[in-house]
């Protein structure tokens, strides 16, 4: 044996010369890595062999071809022997034999490193085993022999791979039973089959394990990985590449899988079941580009299981496109649940296919059969586009159709079926909708349906037009809807001139018809974007005489406005050509009052909606704008009126009127504008919400005084507080200008106006509407619904009252009356406040078919009561008030004396009223209620001024025998002398109720004043009427015959009564001083006729008969002072 430390050195210290040349061939030049540990000559028969054992000092890669030949190099895969210590070497042995002068080179038993470079492939870390930095490596132990002609072949041993990632895809791959391709004798079928060519070199492993998380997530989940042993892998410089199929059972029956049976992948989306049968997988060159799935697909709706196919492509690194499509066998359909059990839809022999997106959005399209059977549709068909979409929140699908039959219209050439399934609360699905669609002609659809009912003012396409057609299902009744765009809708406001039309930049048409049989019915609207040109508006309200009155801000910043127009269609519409819109923004509008033109206008609009009426036919057209909405309006006080009011008086009424500052004045409004045959108007009413104030009528003054006078209103605290509380509720507003048609608005030249106000006064608990109008015409005023109670009340203040006021030495003392006396009236007054509303509240909310008894006491003896009793207490709080005001003055501007004589005066003076009067109280119950009085003075005639109005008795309970008196109507009258309430009677008498068998009796009023009369200053009082007896009660009453004595009564008895009520003050002393006149007739309706003979008398009227002794009567009494 001989020792050499360097390996090149070998062939020059030995008869070897087949040594370098294949060392070369396997390593390059690199033999001085390598030393000589051992080297061992062997003579055999025919040669000799030369063993040598040589340690390796740097790493060596093995150079073959298309591997590449250095470690630095970028290849794909690399054999070689790596030092990884330089304590210890590796250790290759060589063997090389000489027969016959033929050489033979091998290498065996050594340590053979497989490193792969690609940055694509990555070690995978073992539990248990130190990761490695440098790279995905792995040894093997092998060898390699090498002839004479230096050809290379292994003679390595079966190997594993072990786990490695292709980066990027998360796909795990580890390797088993596999072999070296090195050469081209290596390529086989089985590398060109992976997608290879000759060039390949590398591994290929007949078995191999995978794993893959899939890099995807469907309805925000991770889709659930594959794990799989397959055959066949290659993996060298081209890449890595790989397909398997794997296949399971799969169970359903019904719509339901069985998942003991089947291997449920997941969900695809939400709730969508997946239930996978076959899965098939290919990697070429490191890219797993083709996934697919089959199996069977559960969809929510319509509750059936489809056989379904899924492909994930390759798209770029981590990016996958997601292909699914969904089929039906021949001899399998799906039935879809449409709500309705007269409903049918019916498909088979279906195919689609779309994509699917990581939000689990998916749209398939394809062919399908269907049969459809729908209320008015019919549908059959073998072959139709399908198209399926998915959302978050919803499915879709769409059917496209052809030559579709609908019940009344006919045949529709194209059509789509569109249904729709949400998602509910719970997850579950509910149908949506369910809509056929379609594009038709508008004259051959305009035909097929009765629009005649439509106003004539609403525009409708013009027949060539192309109309969208929708059909839709509700309560087994068939839905029609039209949609259409419009060019020209001049026809709907073809009365106002050309000028100062609206400019329209968009119209749509919709229509809306529910199928009664061969009728319609339905809705059809115009939705519009105009704007009214400024020149045009300005000269439209000069028109109506409002080109000062009225400021209009319309639409945007453009000046447009967003409306829409509706009428009714089919039997719904009544005739009346009106059509309703609502606006997709307010109108506002801003007005002054006809002649009082104000730096801020008072009243301030919103338009919210639009009615217009159109009347007439041809040129002859009239129409109006009926306008709804809301209304804001401002107080009038005399700094805004300009100068019209002294500085300094404004000032001070300033003052006075500050309490309107403190309602808001706002409330709906309802405006008219129109063109009639008496040319253009303007109308507005508006109704406010709660504009009720409340102020002090004695306060105001004061303080007002005080201003004029230059003195503070009060030195104190001890000021006495003189209560006069009134309150003031604005109910109603007016305005209009023109000839307003349906008003009472005279004829005649010029442009009339009418302004008006109604509000609702209330003092004590009692409450009356005021009510002023002042037109063109006229000036009118007046109040409504004031009802008096008949009755005379209790005087409200007694000398108790006045004693209450005395302090220990019997004067009178003003803190007795703030700390006492005033705090007990405030609480009473409290409680019947409180009390009374309630009751109102109460009577509000009563039902129609409430006890008419309960309604009766409340309104007419709870309120009433409630009422009094806060008048009373108002009155007694005023009267001391203002009694102890001049007590107190007298002690600041007199003496101690004085203030006791105005005390025994003011007591006397108590003690003579509750002697005289103080006893006189009396309650009918009854109201005399008032429902309007107004007064009307003409400006073209003051003369004939007039009133006019109407009252009537109320308060009878429903069972009083005098029920019937409250059915007497009493109208407002004005004469010579007196201002009144009367009611004219006829000939039908009011019935009396029945007494026993005495049937009959009733009572008839020709005439009932009651009113004041000016000419005397007096409460006048007119009466004529006549009592009818029963004629069974005269009988009765008249015994003359029967015992000897009787009395007669008249069968008429007739009354009038006149009486007036003239206040007289003599002296300090006041009293009423009554003028009364009646005229008593009791004769008969046909009197007896005379007597022939001579002193004989003739009975009549009311007779007393005492047969043989006296008899006497009474026929008639009249007294007049007059």
């Amino acid at each position: 044996m001989t020792e050499l430390y360097a390996a090149r050195d070998i062939e020059l210290l030995s008869d070897l010369d087949f040594f370098t040349a294949p060392m070369h061939a396997l390593f390059g030049d690199v033999l001085d890595r390598l030393r000589v540990d051992n080297l061992v000559v062997t003579e055999t028969d025919d040669g000799h062999t030369v063993t040598i054992v040589l340690a390796v000092t740097e790493d060596l890669f093995i150079q073959l071809p298309n591997l590449g030949a250095a470690a630095g190099a970028d290849v794909a895969l690399g054999f070689g022997i790596v030092v990884d210590s330089a304590d210890e070497h590796p250790l290759i042995y060589i063997e090389i034999g000489i027969e016959d002068g033929t050489p033979t080179f091998s290498l065996q038993h050594f340590p053979l490193r497989i490193a792969i470079t690609n940055p694509l492939l990555q070690p995978v870390a073992i539990e248990g085993q130190a990761g490695t930095s440098d790279g995905f490596s792995f040894e093997i132990e092998g060898g390699f022999a090498i002839d004479a002609d230096l050809a290379i072949s292994a003679t390595l041993d079966a190997f594993s791979v072990p786990p490695f990632t292709i980066a990027g895809t998360g796909l795990v791959l580890a390797l088993d039973h596999c072999r070296l391709v090195i050469g081209p004798d290596d390529i086989d079928s089985a590398i060109t089959d992976a997608g290879f060519d000759a060039t390949f070199r590398g591994l290929y492993a007949d078995a191999a394990l995978f794993d893959w998380d899939l890099p995807l997530q469907i309805n925000g989940h991770d889709v659930p990985g594959i794990h799989a042993g397959l055959e066949g892998i290659a993996l060298g410089n081209q890449g890595v590449s790989a397909q398997v199929q794997l296949d399971w059972p799969v169970a359903f029956q019904g719509g339901t899988f069985d998942p003991a049976q089947t291997e449920m992948l997941g969900t695809v989306a939400a709730d969508w079941q997946l239930a996978l049968a076959r899965l098939t997988l290919q990697v070429r060159a490191n890219v797993p580009n083709a996934v697919g799935v089959t199996g069977h697909l559960r969809l929510p709706f319509p509750e059936a299981i489809f056989a379904v196919e899924i492909f994930l492509a390759y798209r770029s690194e981590d990016d996958y496109e997601t292909r699914i499509a969904l089929n039906l066998g021949d001899d399998e359909h799906v039935d879809f649940a449409l709500g309705h059990p007269d409903y049918q839809l019916r498909v088979s022999a279906l195919s689609i296919s779309g994509s699917l997106d990581s939000d689990s959005n998916l749209a398939l399209n394809g062919e399908t059969a269907c049969d459809i059977d729908l209320p008015g549709c019919t549908i059959a068909v073998d072959s139709a586009s399908l198209s399926l979409e998915r959302t978050a929140d919803s499915e879709t699908f769409a059917f496209e159709l052809a030559e579709v039959d609908i019940d009344t219209l006919g045949t529709v050439e194209n059509a789509t079926l569109k249904i729709v399934a949400s998602r509910d609360g719970d997850g579950g699905r509910a149908l949506d909708s369910l809509e056929l669609g379609a594009t038709i002609t508008w004259s051959d659809l305009s035909s097929r349906i009765a629009l005649g009912t439509l106003p004539d003012a609403f525009p409708l396409p013009p027949d060539d037009a192309q109309v969208t057609l929708r059909a839709s299902w509700e309560d087994g009744q068939l839905q029609l809807s039209i949609d259409a765009e419009l060019a020209d809708v001049d026809r709907l406001w073809r009365f106002i001139p050309d000028g100062q039309r609206p400019e329209v930049s968009e119209a749509t048409i919709r229509i809306a018809l529910t199928v009664q049989g061969s009728d319609f019915d339905g809705e059809a609207a115009l939705a519009l974007r105009f704007r009214l040109p400024d020149a045009a508006l300005a000269d439209a309200l000069d028109g109506v005489g409002l080109g000062q009155l009225v400021a209009m801000d319309t639409g945007n910043a453009d000046g447009w406005i967003d409306g829409e127009f509706k009428a009714v269609v089919g039997s719904g519409n009544d005739g009346d050509n009106a059509l309703e819109a609502s606006l997709g923004a307010p109108v506002s509008l801003a007005l002054n009052l006809p002649g009082l033109l104000l730096p801020q206008p008072p009243l301030a609009l919103t338009i919210e909606s639009i009615t217009l009426t159109l009347s007439g036919a041809g040129d002859e057209v009239e129409g109006e704008f009926g306008l709804g909405g809301r209304f804001h309006l401002r107080p009038i006080l005399p700094t805004d009126l300009g100068g019209v009011v002294p500085p300094v008086m404004a000032q001070h009424l300033e003052h006075l009127l500050a309490v309107a500052h403190r309602a808001e004045l706002v409330g709906d409004a309802a405006l008219r504008v129109g063109v009639a045959g008496q040319g253009a108007y303007f109308a507005v009413d508006c109704t406010f919400d709660e504009a009720g104030i409340e102020l002090d009528l004695f306060d105001m003054l004061v303080g007002a005084a005080a201003q004029l006078g230059g003195t503070p209103a009060g030195d104190g605290g001890n000021d006495i507080d003189l209560d006069i509380e009134v309150s003031f509720a604005l109910r109603e507003l007016s305005l209009s200008v023109g000839r307003v048609p349906d008003s009472d608005q005279d004829a005649g030249d010029g442009m009339p106006f009418r302004f008006g106000i109604a509000a609702e006064l209330g003092f004590a608990g009692q409450y009356t509407d005021m009510v002023f109008e002042l037109s063109s015409e006229a000036l009118s005023f007046g109040f409504e619904n004031l009802a008096i109670p008949l009755m005379i009340p209790q005087l409200p203040l007694a000398r108790d009252d006045l004693d209450s006021l005395r302090d220990p030495g019997g004067a009178w003392d003003l803190a007795v009356w703030q700390q006492d006396v005033e705090p007990l009236i405030d609480q009473r007054l409290l409680e019947a406040e409180t009390a009374l509303d309630a009751a109102r509240a109460e009577l509000d909310a009563m039902p129609d078919d409430a006890d008419a008894g309960l309604r009766h006491d409340l309104r007419y003896r709870t309120i009433p009561a409630l009422q009094k009793d806060i008048f009373h207490f108002t009155g007694k709080k005023f009267l001391t008030e203002a009694i102890l005001a001049i007590h107190r003055m007298l002690g600041q501007l007199s003496t101690t004396a004085a203030q006791a004589t105005y005390q025994q005066l003011v007591e006397t003076y108590q003690d003579a009223v509750d002697l005289s009067l103080g006893w006189v109280k009396f309650d009918t119950g009854l109201q005399f209620v008032i429902a309007e009085a107004r007064f009307r003075l003409p400006f073209n005639d003051p003369a004939a001024i007039a009133v006019e109005g109407s009252a009537s008795l109320r308060g009878f309970a429903p069972e009083s025998p005098l029920r019937p008196l409250g059915d007497l109507a009493f109208k407002l009258g004005l004469s010579a002398d007196a201002i009144y309430f009367a009611v004219e009677g006829g000939a039908d008498p009011i019935p009396l109720p029945d007494l026993g068998r005495y049937d009959g009796s009733g009572v008839v009023i020709d005439r009932l004043l009651i009113g004041y009369g000016y000419s005397k200053n007096s409460l006048k009082v007119d009466f004529a009427g006549e009592l009818l007896l029963s004629q069974q009660l005269i009988d009765d009453l008249d015994t003359s015959s029967r015992l000897g004595a009787g009395i007669r009564l008249p069968a008429n008895n007739r009354l009038q009564f006149k009486l007036d009520l003239i206040p007289i003050v003599l002296g300090e002393v006041d009293f009423l001083l009554p003028l009364i006149a009646f005229d008593i007739d009791l004769r008969s309706d046909q009197p007896p006729p005379a007597a022939t003979t001579a002193c004989a008398p003739v009975w009549d009227g009311l007779q007393l008969n005492v047969p043989g002794i006296v008899r006497a009567d009474l026929k008639r009494a009249k007294f007049s002072p007059f």
